[in-house]
């Protein structure tokens, strides 16, 4: 029934732990119809080989980018309803019951409030509007929604590398009723501490803001690289390659000297 379909990326330390949590922990697993992991095509570390142990399925996406992973790993699944987690996030023991029960509601889609692995007043902040704001939705949370859904809202838009999450949420809330249960996701804070917890909030909040006033994706990556170094998107020496490479060459005019006819000066530009 359900499908979970989980995005890795480099995460040999991180993603044998979250599966087997999951199948260890779950209630109700006769309705775990799945756990899929999508590998992106880039990764390079023991992901797959760490991944293969659980007994998991595990599929390679062809194109780089979380959005485009879960797209694909959500075109994959046999299940009615799928379930996006990140690998280093672990969802609360009873998350499959709670997410039958909210189907059962109604609700075709929804996630669940957040808590980190480290005290913190700002990250205590986050977790708290995740579970009181209905406008803050991070990828960590997870998101649980029917594929019947998912399908018809047209999946993750794969062109936003940021806020991917908080953009299908917008459009799955045209269609049903979405909830956030209170159970809590546990993420980890090594992301924030790596660089300092007040600053990566300061620039995941400018990055909010600027997602909300319709700045380019390309800019907003910029930020978590430039000042948090997240890999997120292309590396920027990579994208003026691209550009370089599919911009049009320079129509280059040659001239031909000018012939003499009689008395006329004739000149041809030929192109």
């Amino acid at each position: 029934m359900i499908s979970i379909i989980i995005p890795a990326s480099n995460e040999e330390k991180t993603i044998r732990n979250t599966i087997t949590y999951i199948y260890q922990h779950a209630s109700y697993k006769r309705l775990l119809k799945e756990v899929i992991v999508v590998v992106d095509a880039g990764s390079n570390d023991r992901t797959v080989t760490e991944a293969e142990k659980t007994g998991a399925t595990i599929m390679i996406s062809p194109r780089k980018g979380r959005a485009a992973q879960l797209n694909y790993g959500a075109q994959q699944a046999s299940g009615k309803i799928l379930y996006f987690l990140q690998g280093n996030s672990l969802p609360p023991e009873n998350f499959i019951s709670e997410i039958v029960k909210a189907s059962s509601k109604g609700y075709a889609g929804g996630t669940f409030s957040l808590k980190f692995d480290y005290r913190h007043w700002l990250l205590n902040a986050v977790s708290w509007l995740t579970n009181n704001a209905s406008w803050v939705y991070l990828s960590d949370q997870s998101l649980f929604v029917t594929k019947e859904l998912f399908e018809k809202s047209g999946g993750f838009r794969e062109d936003h590398l940021v806020m991917a999450n908080h953009e299908i949420i917008k459009r799955i809330k045209r269609y049903t009723n979405f909830i956030v249960i209170p159970n809590s996701m546990m993420s980890s804070a090594k992301k924030y501490l790596r660089t300092g917890i007040v600053r990566a909030g300061v620039i995941q909040g400018t990055v909010y803001l600027m997602h909300k006033l319709g700045y380019p994706q390309l800019v907003m990556t910029r930020l978590y690289r430039k000042y948090l170094r997240w890999d997120i998107g292309q590396k920027p020496e990579k994208v003026a390659a691209e550009k370089k490479a599919s911009a049009p060459e320079k129509l280059q005019v040659k001239t031909i000297p000018p012939v003499k006819k009689g008395f006329e000066v004739v000149h041809n530009n030929l192109s």
